[in-house]
């Protein structure tokens, strides 16, 4: 398709092959190709307001996985002046929340904490609530990393209660593995436990994506920094 749109000058549609293009090579490990492939077609496609959010925080999200939390920074703030005065809104929640991850990278909870509410009541206030989910989803895991459990349970409960179906999608599966992680710290006594939730941790090649079902483990499911020791049954 690539090949196709630039012989005939099809500019929007080479702009959306190459970026597909290019998460599709991230997710199946060749990120930093990956990104060098979504930023040639973003850059094509940036020229517009629509859905450019949107595409932003996708290579935001890539950006991260490949540890340049700085590049994503000035992308988003570059997207947020492009857009300003419009009334393009769709994705704000989710860059918001991109936003949060690139905070906590930076190793500032307390600003990523107010970016992962701010995201959450966008997603409100605009009835999205896979965007409200994934959210409030990493606000859990950055509460459970300053002890914080309770809340975490509390907020992250909410919301995924709300879902009456489809609790076999990668986000839903997230968010019930992190809601499960006391049991499963109690299931096996004083054996040491590791849990990262679904593609959350660093260098996953499929972490952009979220992992499939059945794919947390080993790539996903035992991140070094969430070791725990579970206190004995006896």
């Amino acid at each position: 398709m690539v090949e196709i749109c630039e012989r005939f000058g099809f500019s929007r549609r080479l702009a959306s092959a190459l970026m597909n293009r290019g998460m599709a090579r991230a997710r199946l490990g060749e990120l930093e190709q990956g990104i060098e492939g979504f930023q040639r077609g973003f850059a094509i496609s940036r020229r517009e307001v629509f859905h450019t959010p949107e595409r932003a925080a996708l290579l935001a999200e890539l950006l991260l996985q490949a540890h340049r939390a700085s590049e994503a920074e000035t992308l988003l703030d570059e997207i947020d002046a492009h857009v300003a005065g419009t009334d393009e809104a769709a994705y704000l929640a989710e860059c918001q929340r991109v936003r949060g991850v690139v905070a906590a990278a930076s190793d500032d909870p307390a600003r990523a904490e107010q970016w992962f509410d701010m995201a959450i009541t966008t997603a409100r206030r605009q009835s999205a609530r896979l965007f409200e989910l994934r959210a409030t989803t990493h606000l859990a895991e950055l509460l459970e990393r300053q002890g914080r459990r309770s809340e975490a349970t509390s907020r992250l409960s909410e919301i995924y209660g709300s879902f009456t179906q489809g609790h076999r999608a990668p986000d839903l599966r997230a968010a019930k593995a992190l809601l499960d992680y006391p049991a499963k710290l109690f299931a096996v006594g004083q054996k040491t436990f590791r849990l990262t939730t679904p593609h959350s941790r660093p260098g996953c090649p499929r972490a952009a994506a979220r992992c499939p079902p059945g794919h947390e483990a080993p790539c996903c499911g035992a991140g070094p920094d969430r070791q725990r020791t579970a206190p004995s049954s006896r």
